[in-house]
């Protein structure tokens, strides 16, 4: 059967002096200039038709080479697409990989890997929704940054002395972490929409091999991400790295109605049955002076990280899926969060708690929120949020 094509809905078309026509992929935010017959071919290619009828209307005027090419090309940059395509489900390309990294065209195109991938939605939390734009940020404050030029030759002391930074230098060196850019969501797009297109981005990550590492955004995008999380992993453990335990009710219960917000998505994650347990870092503050009692909650609270109490023993047979708030840190190591809580690690502490902790883990998927820009002091955050980013690198699976 005959892969059946249509021409992008999202196609501006401009016709220029010199018989080229220029196209605008609205979407995507690209412009391109072509030649009359592949303008005439886009603009009129509205109704599905066949791929080979597209190849004949070229070979018209091109060789069967440059119409195959043509085609190819057309494809490569979403203004033809399969018939089928859910076009409001878009994941926008970086023009520069963090870190230098290469970037990944789709979830397929490259064997499994450590991916990246910016969460921009912030909605979750309904007093300040600025944190869906860390994943801009970041990109900004790290883009004269390329780690992967020559990474036998970095020194990752400016991390931590005593990490060891070969499963990090290695990944690097064999190519095997990718950016693969920000998931497209627009500015009043409800939360429902927004989770389902969550959950979509994580279920191809997953399914394709790869271990994705997830820049929020607010704490309520972890939910579509576990929940994609345990259907390739049928049991599964959380580590969560956090000021507050996130199952509160509050004002707004969990209902079909009303999806979970960055304060009580932990409660879903629960209940699934794949999450066998779910250990709680570093938590502290009022709000959790009665905190909720579930039988999988494992609550570590921020003043036993700091003391002689041990650190509980987790299972290295089960795979692990790492949240991690910023918020987790003390607010004067990193005040960029829109609920900060005094008590918390700094930043040496936290390097050496995950170094004790990570190691003999098997983390299959990671994500980073909760950092909010408008809220920083001096990049103090930033900085601090992409020295994690490349801790959680090291140890990911």
């Amino acid at each position: 059967m005959f892969p059946t094509l249509r021409a992008s809905s999202c196609l501006d078309f401009a016709p220029r002096p010199n018989g080229q026509v220029e196209v605008t992929h609205r979407l995507v935010g690209k412009k391109y200039l072509v030649g009359q017959a592949i303008g005439d071919l886009l603009a009129g290619w509205q109704v599905p038709r066949p791929r080979h009828e597209a190849l004949a209307d070229l070979q018209a005027r091109y060789s069967p080479e440059e119409a195959q090419r043509t085609v190819r090309f057309l494809e490569e940059k979403s203004l033809l697409i399969s018939d089928d395509t859910d076009e409001s489900f878009f994941v926008q390309a970086p023009r520069q990989g963090l870190l230098g990294l290469p970037t990944l065209s789709s979830p397929r195109a490259a064997a499994p890997a450590a991916v990246l991938c910016g969460l921009p939605y912030g909605h979750g939390n309904a007093e300040d929704i600025n944190c869906r734009n860390f994943p801009v940020h970041l990109r900004h404050f790290l883009q004269a940054s390329n780690l992967v030029r020559d990474p036998e030759a970095l020194d990752f002391g400016f991390l931590d002395r005593a990490t060891d930074f070969g499963p990090l230098r290695q990944r690097l060196a064999q190519g095997r972490c990718f950016d693969w850019g920000d998931l497209r969501l627009s500015l009043n797009e409800g939360p429902h929409s927004v989770h389902e297109k969550i959950y979509r981005a994580a279920r191809s990550l997953f399914g394709a091999g790869h271990t994705p590492l997830f820049l929020g955004g607010d704490h309520s995008v972890t939910w579509p991400i576990v929940r994609a999380c345990a259907e390739t992993y049928p049991a599964f453990q959380l580590l969560q790295f956090d000021a507050h335990i996130d199952v509160y009710e509050g004002q707004t219960p969990l209902s079909s109605t009303e999806p979970p917000h960055h304060g009580n998505f932990m409660s879903c994650c629960l209940a699934l049955s794949a999450v066998t347990v779910v250990h709680q870092f570093g938590i502290r503050g009022l709000v959790n002076s009665r905190p909720h009692k579930h039988p999988k909650q494992r609550v570590i609270w921020a003043s036993d990280l700091t003391g002689a109490a041990p650190l509980p023993a987790l299972d290295p047979a089960l795979p692990v899926y790492l949240t991690f708030d910023i918020d987790f840190l003390d607010p004067a190591t990193a005040p960029g969060t829109a609920t900060p809580v005094a008590g918390g690690l700094g930043y040496g502490q936290t390097a050496e708690l995950l170094r004790q902790l990570l190691p003999p883990l098997r983390i299959v998927g990671a994500d980073l929120v909760e950092v909010n820009p408008q809220r920083d002091k001096d990049y103090l955050t930033q900085q601090v949020a992409s020295n994690l980013l490349l801790l959680l690198l090291n140890y990911l699976a």
